[in-house]
């Protein structure tokens, strides 16, 4: 009572439970929030089509085949955020849905954890670990959002596993970021979107513990961040390298002609995969 839509809004907010780790319990209930903006509903007019956010990222670990020196065992993640807000304030959020910034509670705390995924939550068949790891928004820069921040300040992931015929688990610093050198940029995490290290190359040991990787930085490993922001598309399908996501995998059309887009007559098509100008690899409808 007496605060504004914005304030209310701001204050409804998820905690993270002791060990930071969400869904422990194997639940995975997943707050999502719209807006629709001011809208009248009556006999004749009716609203569809809301578009919801979630309020998590997902990260994912893969290492693909052609990658045979190195089993995954465990992930490691330092400095996660302990409380998360449904909504995203109106800085991050755009008009298509979309989200640019990450939105922290001001009650929240960076703790560097870390966080360890292991035993189940790791498929030692298909060397990864997927849909395990779920984490709150987290803010990887200072200067109103134009520098990265420190090494151990940064949001980030330490890879167990064993390399080659060492016969013991070494550890790997992973960063969200992509290229490399001077051309390394350093990615936030925000909610509604899916990170994927892709491992696409071990070229040696790793560091004795995750402490030291983590505080050392990446060392003997290739890894590639493919982010992929879940807004408005349903199925979505990723070979190891790249991903193919489409709004919807089926039709079923009505007798009566269609005279503008509808939500049952428009594909929506996303992929990371080029396409040559002859069309003779990529997709294709």
């Amino acid at each position: 009572t007496g605060k504004t839509n914005d304030t209310a809004l701001a204050a409804i907010s998820a905690d993270v439970p002791a060990g930071g780790k969400l869904w422990a319990d194997g639940t995975k209930p997943c707050p999502m929030w719209g807006d629709i903006g001011t809208k009248t509903i009556n006999e004749t007019a009716a609203i569809k089509d809301i578009a919801l956010l979630r309020m998590v990222a997902r990260v994912d670990v893969v290492i693909p085949a052609a990658v045979t020196n190195f089993k995954l065992a465990s992930v490691h993640v330092y400095n996660y955020n302990t409380h998360g807000a449904l909504v995203a304030n109106a800085a991050a959020a755009i008009s298509n849905g979309k989200v640019t910034y990450p939105t922290v509670p001001a009650a929240s705390t960076l703790t560097e954890g870390p966080i360890l995924y292991d035993g189940a939550a790791i498929n030692t068949t298909s060397n990864q670990s997927v849909r395990e790891i779920y984490i709150m928004e987290s803010e990887n820069h200072t200067d109103n959002h134009t520098k990265a921040k420190d090494l151990l300040k940064r949001t980030c992931l330490v890879i167990g596993g064993t390399y080659g015929t060492d016969g013991k688990t070494s550890y790997y610093r992973v960063d969200f970021s992509t290229g490399s050198g001077t051309s390394q940029a350093f990615l936030d995490v925000l909610r509604n979107h899916k990170y994927t290290v892709n491992i696409t190359g071990v070229s040696g040991s790793g560091y004795e513990d995750a402490e030291t990787a983590f505080k050392s930085g990446p060392v003997n490993i290739e890894a590639g961040i493919i982010v992929w922001d879940a807004g408005n598309m349903g199925t979505t399908k990723f070979d190891g390298q790249n991903i193919l996501s489409v709004s919807q995998d089926a039709f079923s059309f009505s007798r009566e002609a269609k005279t503008g887009e509808e939500s049952d007559n428009v594909l929506y098509v996303k992929t990371d995969y080029e396409t040559d100008e002859a069309a003779t690899t990529g997709w294709r409808i």
